[in-house]
């Protein structure tokens, strides 16, 4: 079944209610290329596509809250092993960053500041975390595309005043200096040890997942 091509189909609360759930499930960590996503996609579709066609409220479907009827889909899929390779991804994605900063710094500078080091890891690889917790907090408030932009943005400025005071915090005390190649040769120690980990919990994991 070609989801793109039947969803266009659907109309008024069958839409609404189909997008707020994949808005879920991508503010919940569930990659949009992810086993679970596809079918959730494609049984909802076929569903609430049914619902619609004979005149069936989307209640019938989901039932009285949204909310509650994705969570009983996440619970249903996550894991420990599932919530563990999210969080290694993360991190990976964030030493892959760190890697690639390391050498200018240690070329220009002659070293790089612990604190660079710890921001970067925990800006990339928790702010994500942050930003998904809030956007699931609050967007299905508000409608429309307008109000959409408007809830990411009120996320993101919820998310910086949240960390930047941890991270001028960190600029002030952790002041030590670095050799930035052996950052980087720790970093990429740590990111194929981490991929190795995350491949054995889960043989579908590349290295393009990351990207996901």
């Amino acid at each position: 079944m070609n989801i793109y091509i039947n969803k266009n189909n659907l109309s008024g609360d069958y839409k609404t209610a189909y997008f707020d759930i994949l808005n879920y499930l991508q503010s919940s960590d569930i990659s949009v290329n992810s086993k679970l996503y596809n079918e959730v996609s494609e049984d909802m579709m076929d569903m609430l596509l049914s619902a619609q066609n004979n005149s069936l409220p989307v209640a019938n479907i989901i039932g009285a809250d949204i909310k509650i009827f994705c969570k009983d889909i996440i619970n249903s899929y996550n894991s420990k092993n599932t919530i563990i390779v999210s969080i290694l991804k993360k991190v990976n994605f964030a030493l892959v960053f760190l890697t690639i900063v390391s050498f200018p710094f240690q070329l220009f500078y002659e070293k790089i500041a612990l604190s660079l080091v710890v921001v970067i890891l925990l800006t990339w690889s928790f702010s994500s975390t942050l930003i998904n917790f809030f956007y699931r907090k609050f967007f299905l408030k508000f409608r429309g595309l307008k109000n959409r932009i408007l809830c990411i943005l009120i996320t993101f400025v919820l998310c910086m005043v949240l960390l930047f005071p941890i991270i001028m915090l960190l600029a002030s005390y952790l002041t030590i200096g670095l050799n930035g190649y052996l950052v980087s040769a720790i970093s990429l120690l740590l990111i194929f040890t981490f991929h190795y980990i995350c491949k054995k919990l889960d043989k579908n994991i590349n290295w393009y997942s990351y990207l996901r």
